[in-house]
Parts: C-alpha cells; sequence; structure tokens
C-alpha cells in the first residue's frame, strides 16, 4: 500500500460535499488572515498560534509552517509574482519568506507596535499600517524604508495604481497619492473602525469594510460613495474584490462568509459552516474559489462557480482519504 507523508503536527484535510469545498485543520489558535497566492495553487495563512502555514490550495495538504513571529500574526499577503510572501503582526515586525520553499528571506523591524494593515504593492514594495500611528513603505529587496507618514489612529491599508487609502479605529478612511501630490480626500461615512480596504483591479474604485457591519463602495477619482454593499449582522473583519470586479466577498464575526453583487449592492450567496468569527477572506485569481480564515482555528475553500442569488451554502464535512499518526498526515489512495 503505498502512502505519501508530511510530517506536520495535527494537520488534517476534510472533504466537503459538491456544495462545499476543502476545511484545513493545522492552526493551534485563531486564524486572523488568509490569501491566495497569484497562481491559485498554494495558500498562505496567519494565526494567533505565530506561525505563518502555506498550504496547497488543490488538496489541503500542508507545505510549510513558517516560524519567527514572537505573538499573533495578523497579517499575510502574496508579491503579484508569487514568490514571495510577507506577513507582519504584534511584534512589529515584517518577514518575507520565499514563498516556495518556505524560507526566512528577511526581517524588517518595521513598527514599534502592533501592524494590523499589510499590503505587497507589486512585488518590490511593503506598506504597513501600525497601532504606533504610522504608515510606512518598504523596499522587499534590501529592507530599507522608502517613506514614513503619520497617521493617527490607523488600522488598515491598501495602494494601487498610484494611489494610497488607510483606514482608522474611529470609521475615517483616508485617499491620498502615493507620491503625495494634491490634497487627500477624507471619507467619513463609517461608525466604526475600518477593518479592511481594496482596490478594483483598475483602482477606479475603492471599497472600505467595518466592524459597524457594511462595506461601502467609492468612486476613487472624485470620493463619492457609489454603493452600500450588504450588511452583516455582526462586524465585517475583511472584504476583497473578485478579479473581475463584479463581486465583492465579506468575512465576518456573524461566522458567515458573504458574496455581494458590486452593481446593485445585493447578497449574492451565504457561505455557512464555520463555528466562530470569520476574520479573513480571498479570491483565487482566476475567481473560481474563495479561502476564508476562522477564529475556529480552520480554514475553508469555497467554490463560486454554483453560487447564485439566493443561495446559503452550507458545508457539512466528513472525513477525506487521510489518518494522522503521530502528528504525520498519510495521504491513502
Amino acid at each position: 500500500l503505498a502512502t505519501s507523508e508530511i510530517d506536520f503536527d495535527a494537520a488534517l484535510v476534510w472533504n466537503l460535499p459538491a456544495s462545499g469545498g476543502l476545511v484545513l485543520h493545522g492552526h493551534q489558535e485563531w486564524v486572523h488572515d488568509v490569501a491566495f497566492a497569484p497562481d491559485g495553487r498554494s495558500i498562505a495563512s496567519a494565526s494567533r498560534d505565530g506561525t505563518v502555514r502555506i498550504w496547497d490550495a488543490e488538496s489541503g495538504l500542508p507545505r510549510h509552517v513558517l516560524l519567527g513571529h514572537a505573538g499573533s500574526v495578523y497579517c499575510v499577503r502574496y508579491a503579484e509574482d508569487g514568490a514571495r510572501i510577507a506577513s507582519a503582526g504584534r511584534d512589529g515586525h515584517v518577514r518575507i519568506w520565499d514563498a516556495d520553499a518556505g524560507t526566512l528571506v528577511r526581517d524588517i523591524a518595521a513598527h514599534s507596535d502592533v501592524i494590523y494593515g499589510l499590503h505587497f504593492l507589486g512585488s518590490d514594495r511593503i506598506v504597513t499600517a501600525s497601532v504606533d500611528d504610522h504608515v510606512r513603505m518598504w523596499s522587499a529587496d534590501d529592507g530599507r524604508r522608502l517613506w514614513d507618514r503619520a497617521e493617527a489612529g490607523v488600522r488598515s491599508v491598501a495602494a494601487a495604481g498610484g494611489w494610497l487609502a488607510t483606514g482608522g479605529s474611529h470609521g475615517l478612511v483616508r485617499l491620498s497619492r502615493l507620491d503625495d501630490e494634491g490634497p487627500a480626500r477624507e471619507l467619513d461615512e463609517h461608525s466604526e473602525s475600518v477593518s479592511a480596504l481594496a482596490f478594483s483591479s483598475d483602482a477606479s474604485l475603492l471599497l472600505s469594510a467595518s466592524i459597524d457591519g457594511t462595506v461601502l463602495v467609492w468612486d476613487v477619482g472624485t470620493g463619492e460613495r457609489v454603493r452600500v454593499v450588504g450588511h452583516h449582522e455582526r462586524g465585517i473583519t475583511d472584504a476583497a474584490f473578485s478579479p473581475d470586479d463584479r463581486r465583492i466577498v465579506t468575512a465576518s464575526d456573524d461566522t458567515t462568509v458573504g458574496l455581494w453583487d458590486v452593481a446593485t449592492g445585493s447578497l449574492v450567496t451565504t457561505f455557512t459552516g464555520h463555528t466562530h468569527g470569520v476574520r479573513g477572506v480571498s479570491f483565487s485569481r482566476a475567481g473560481d474559489r474563495i479561502v476564508s480564515a476562522s477564529a475556529d482555528e480552520t480554514l475553508r475553500i469555497w467554490p463560486t462557480a454554483r453560487a447564485s442569488v439566493g443561495d446559503v451554502v452550507e458545508a457539512g464535512a466528513t472525513r477525506t482519504n487521510l489518518r494522522v499518526c503521530r502528528g504525520t498526515v498519510r495521504v491513502v489512495p
């Protein structure tokens, strides 16, 4: 009987019915953030257990456990070319990893306090936002600080098309040019902290997600709000545009993942199955899958191909053909 083995402690994979996808077990604490690799073949996750993990996106099997952060890891992002991963969290450090080898490339002592916002700009620059009230840009190649802006209460950050967006603990979104030309716009319609920001693929739209339970879509050129997208029963912790900009996916403390239509703001599909709040979401570049990360210590991969208006996709997990023996995962044909 042929088997393949991967030596990772307590790693489990669960297979869902056709309506669901894979459930990935391995983290020992809340999973705060998650990201699909640009090629869709890998997933990176960040956890309160202090680790970053890299998973095979097709099988759900773990590839690497990345150690080095002191405390919770809140953010993880792939470079645009997929070659490197950046992570950040409670220790104020940004760590850059080789995505294939799972080895540390660079450790940047970026801030004096917790980093909640992290964005890989292209493949050579990283933007960070910290509780120390600073937004900074770094060279991913040599770790140099490229610029530094003081901004009180900053919690989230995104950059694209020459624009920088930051979100604050009091609900304010600040939109400015990366080159500092022209005045910054202040978009002040959220009533609570801005948890996530994302630009559309052409940087013409910006979404802002908030603990107030809403996602707002903004016209980047005018600074006007163009859409309110849905409403969760509890706070929204993360959100992202689909690759074609027609959908928005949301993660919420109400334990659900929502899929919304950008043009109308209406709910398309609700994905249920997590047992605690959902902390992070990410689309595959093909747009055919969503991965979610939860305080229930799991990741879930959801197919979007069958999602239609009014659907509620429920996960009912059953074990796959995996055996766990003394910390070793064995795939049994």
